[in-house]
């Protein structure tokens, strides 16, 4: 387990960070929270169609063939408001979907849970989406914070996590 505030620096995509091996099991959990520093606006940034992330993991060893995330934008016109996403890479292939809105300078629980053919993300235990990907979880790593898409952070920003 860990716990710890990331930052991520502006100009950057990646929070320091080593690698972490992540075993096996038919669930995954984080509790996290978004500093005031996560919101930006529109003009802040090249490419407003990129999706942050948070935490994740990956099915082997190459994140962009198979894996799971908890993701995070912006909405725009609402200040301290974000949009909370499943963002999911399987065979290659990437997904995201728009599943809640949450704000900053606040701590939120997410499960993602591994069925057969499909993958579920619950918020504080209640489901939020159950999505048609049928990931099989088995050794990779653990997927730490990283701004963008294409655009890089435009200032320090803070990320509270611990892998549950």
């Amino acid at each position: 387990m860990f716990q710890k505030w990331f930052k991520i620096l502006k100009g950057r995509h990646k929070s320091r960070h080593g690698y972490m091996i992540q075993w096996p099991n038919t669930s995954w959990s984080c509790r996290f929270s978004l500093d005031e520093s996560c919101w930006y606006g529109r003009r802040d940034i090249d490419d407003t169609t990129g999706v942050n992330k948070i935490l994740g993991r990956s099915m082997g060893l190459n994140p962009n063939r198979n894996s799971v995330r908890v993701g995070w934008q912006p909405v725009f016109n609402k200040k301290g408001e974000i949009r909370l996403y499943a963002y999911v890479h399987e065979g290659g292939q990437k997904y995201q979907y728009d599943i809640a809105r949450i704000n900053t300078d606040t701590e939120y629980v997410v499960d993602i849970l591994f069925y057969n053919d499909s993958i579920e993300y619950m918020l504080y235990g209640e489901s939020i989406a159950v999505l048609d990907h049928s990931l099989r979880p088995k050794i990779g790593w653990k997927l730490f914070p990283y701004f963008g898409g294409n655009s890089h952070a435009p200032w320090d920003m803070k990320i509270f996590a611990k892998k549950i």
